[in-house]
């Protein structure tokens, strides 16, 4: 065969690439709607929920729903029946749809298709494989899914390729498991640090190839057949990709700033009756915390009703303390710092202003905590670059010291888990004593522990000794020797202790790696239990320990006595924390 023969296949192949390409955006977006937004959707329109959060994103868009009330110790005011429900019949739905309307046009139908179910085949894989929903419903929707992929997958090789195994596998992989796995990985959603999601990404598509171009081609009559994918399919999904992106940025703002107001607007409705903080209220320097981290979980931010309606169940347990925790980031090369807070992010200041306005208003003090995603990994040899990342950090911590006085935050946490940072002691009391000017209240740095607790110089420039307590227990569970390490640091320094975290996991020997937050093995909650109670059994009476902040507890109520994570919500561990801060005399 002469060269200039090859040329049709190569075309077909070129098609069959750039027509999944071309596609591929708005096939993208409409799947994560389909997945993301409108379950939450439907549950306002049909059942009255409650919409919380409603964002237009370049990828798509998402929403997320609750009913009116949340119900004291519930493991999330977001499960429900409709978890699995609705996804799964929007996803059968489609294929119905798509089966007759879309019979003439299988390119575009079996990618929209493929793509709707690959998005929910991650959301169900990542719960059975990384996560902790590794029930019958995650496992059912699991292999739904994979069935619907299969089926997508399927009806493009008929538009594409309509002979040969090995050609329709390539032509699965090339024309959509890869380019879709690109355009996922390119998000925001995904960071290569996480990355067993690449396999989400493409173990599942590649397996689904294989089986959708197994068994005997398509054997109808050339006349009904669909038409192989041309150059006018391609040139269709450049025009509607084109479109798309050109509208969804203006749109999505629009759409995005109009919900954002709502939402403050509601906010500032619900909070107004709320007595503020006055101005010049004083700052007690040590009073006795019985707190908890409280961290934004998705689908709730701070500035949610989701958030508000779990904050207003704390007290009951006696806790009398919370920790915000907004986030920033930074990186070592080039050293730089970037500030949180805004409008867009799960821990806004206004989220921030208005949690800590009805905790007060509950009677609960606030610690302020801004931490940096992944501190712990900061290493910056360079004298001349750690100068710059000092500077960065300074304009970080300025901005949560502020805001901390504008909230009369009750302590404020100028850093945590710089293990190879808070070596630099003069650069620290730099940043204390410039926190200082602009924050009047008690300082804390929250040292991790082992080798950072036990060698930091400057806690004699703080207020507190801050602690992340997650020193193993031995088997036995005895505290003593994490009590002995504790109090020798306190020794010399005669500052009081605050524990800025504590926790276990509610997993199998929780003991040993109190920090791991993977969800690995079965839920043991019970051990969880016995751990929090064997802390606070030798901590709790020591004259110079002045509190606890477990982490932690979400906004989204997420726990339960089937979720193997740190949260001690729904769970025997907060009976624990409930005895001991009602009736520990404290």
């Amino acid at each position: 065969m002469s060269p200039s023969s090859d040329l049709p296949k190569r075309a077909a192949w070129v098609r069959v690439w750039l027509a999944g390409l071309a596609f591929l955006y708005p096939a993208l977006w409409l799947a994560n709607f389909t997945a993301l937004a409108l379950p939450a959707l439907l549950r306002v329109a049909v059942i009255h929920y409650h919409l919380d959060d409603f964002e237009i994103i370049p990828f798509g868009a998402f929403a997320s729903s609750s009913p009116p009330a949340v119900v004291a110790g519930a493991a999330s005011h977001h499960q429900s029946p409709f978890s699995l429900a609705i996804p799964a019949a929007l996803a059968i739905a489609m294929v119905a749809i798509l089966a007759v309307a879309g019979r003439r046009h299988r390119t575009l139908s079996g990618i929209t298709l493929a793509t709707l179910a690959t998005v929910l085949l991650m959301r169900s894989l990542s719960g059975v494989l990384f996560g902790r929903s590794r029930g019958f419903e995650a496992i059912f929707g699991s292999a739904l899914f994979f069935a619907i992929l299969c089926v997508g997958l399927r009806w493009m090789l008929d538009a594409w390729v309509t002979r040969g195994y090995g050609p329709r596998v390539l032509a699965a992989l090339v024309g959509f498991v890869l380019p879709l796995a690109l355009a996922l990985l390119g998000s925001r959603w995904f960071s290569l640090e996480f990355r067993p999601i690449i396999l989400l990404l493409i173990a599942p598509g590649a397996l689904a190839a294989l089986v959708a171009s197994s068994g005997p081609a398509s054997d109808r009559p050339e006349s009904s057949k669909p038409p192989v994918a041309g150059w006018k399919t391609v040139a269709a999904g450049v025009a509607v990709t084109a479109m798309l992106a050109a509208g969804i940025g203006p749109a999505g703002r629009a759409a995005n700033q109009a919900f954002r107001r709502a939402r403050s607007t509601q906010a500032q409705a619900e909070l107004a009756d709320l007595p503020a903080v006055p101005a010049n209220a004083p700052y007690p320097k040590i009073f006795f915390q019985r707190g908890v981290n409280f961290t934004a979980e998705w689908p709730d931010r701070y500035d949610s009703q989701g958030a508000r309606q779990m904050l207003r169940l704390l007290p009951a347990y006696g806790i009398n303390a919370i920790a915000l925790v907004p986030y920033g980031w930074s990186s070592a090369k080039p050293p730089r710092v970037r500030i949180g807070g805004g409008p867009e992010t799960w821990e806004s200041d206004e989220g921030v202003v208005e949690l800590a306005r009805l905790a007060h208003a509950l009677g609960m003090k606030v610690m302020l905590k801004p931490a940096v995603w992944e501190s712990y990994k900061l290493d910056i040899p360079s004298a001349a670059d750690r100068a710059v990342w000092f500077a960065d950090y300074g304009l970080f911590l300025d901005h949560y010291a502020r805001l901390a006085a504008a909230i009369h935050a009750d302590v404020l946490v100028v850093g945590g888990e710089f293990n190879h940072l808070t070596q630099y002691d003069a650069d620290w009391r730099r940043l204390i004593a410039r926190t200082r000017q602009l924050y009047p209240g008690p300082l804390v740095y929250a040292a991790n522990f082992g080798e950072e607790f036990e060698t930091i110089r400057f806690w004699d420039a703080l207020d507190y000794i801050g602690l992340q307590e997650y020193y193993s227990l031995p088997d036995d569970l005895s505290a003593a020797s994490v009590v002995t390490k504790v109090e020798s640091v306190q020794a010399r320094f005669a500052k009081p202790v605050v524990f800025t975290e504590a926790g276990f996991p509610a997993s199998a020997a929780p003991n040993r790696q109190p920090w791991d937050d993977h969800g690995r093995g079965s839920a043991a909650p019970d051990a969880q239990a016995r751990c929090y109670d064997s802390i606070l059994s030798v901590f709790y009476a020591q004259p110079w320990f002045e509190g606890v902040y477990w982490w932690k507890v979400g906004t989204d109520g997420g726990g339960g006595r089937q979720d193997s994570s740190l949260t001690p919500w729904g769970k025997p561990a907060m009976d624990v924390v409930k005895r001991w801060y009602v009736s520990g005399g404290r």
